[in-house]
């Protein structure tokens, strides 16, 4: 396998589309600690990104097809338009079902968040999606499970980076506003999230 190739399996491997799915099933599974109860959260969690990524197909077919990762800033806002409309349905749902102090309730929250952050950088610099989403994975499983999971993990970010930068997908100052949105966005939700849980008592 050449380089070239290796740098293009990370980067599909860790796509955000399918990468991001594994945040609903460690918060669900922490929660219960059930495998089916975290898989169950992840369906559900699919359902509304697979919605998502219809509208977008329907809207901007050429850009899906030809381009799964959206190079061109000026697609990137539709894409994030239509996913925070999907962020926004997943967290009334999960309202209805659960309630606001339900973690995945919270963690739809840092998704809207996270969708309204990387649309407002998108006028300014293309961040890197892919490193918003390791870098948030990486940092969630630091505050979930603490930091001896999270050094265990944290290559991934370094790999997931070199690949982008490898591929000319994204510069360095790209590459570092998606790990500075990734590291934010679920620090500042972990600590909305405990804000919630305390009122509750």
């Amino acid at each position: 396998m050449t380089t070239r190739r290796f740098a293009q399996l990370i980067s599909f491997l860790f796509h955000p589309i399918f990468f991001s799915l594994f945040i609903p099933f460690l918060i669900a599974h922490k929660v219960t600690g059930s495998i089916t109860y975290g898989l169950k959260w992840t369906l559900f969690s699919a359902g509304f990104l697979l919605l998502a990524i219809l509208i977008f197909y329907l809207v901007r077919p050429k850009e899906f097809v030809g381009d799964f990762d959206i190079t061109h800033r000026e697609q990137r806002h539709i894409f994030y338009s239509i996913t925070l409309l999907s962020a926004v349905i997943y967290f009334i749902a999960a309202l209805i079902f659960k309630g606001v102090h339900f973690p995945i309730s919270i963690i739809s929250l840092g998704l809207i968040l996270g969708l309204v952050s990387l649309d407002l950088i998108n006028y300014y610099i293309k961040a890197s999606i892919h490193m918003a989403v390791v870098t948030g994975y990486v940092v969630t499983v630091a505050l979930i499970y603490g930091l001896a999971p999270f050094f265990g993990f944290l290559g991934l970010i370094a790999i997931v980076g070199w690949s982008r930068l490898y591929l000319s997908r994204h510069s360095q100052k790209e590459v570092l506003a998606g790990m500075l949105l990734g590291t934010l966005v679920p620090i500042i939700t972990y600590f909305v999230g405990q804000l919630l849980i305390h009122s509750q008592i």
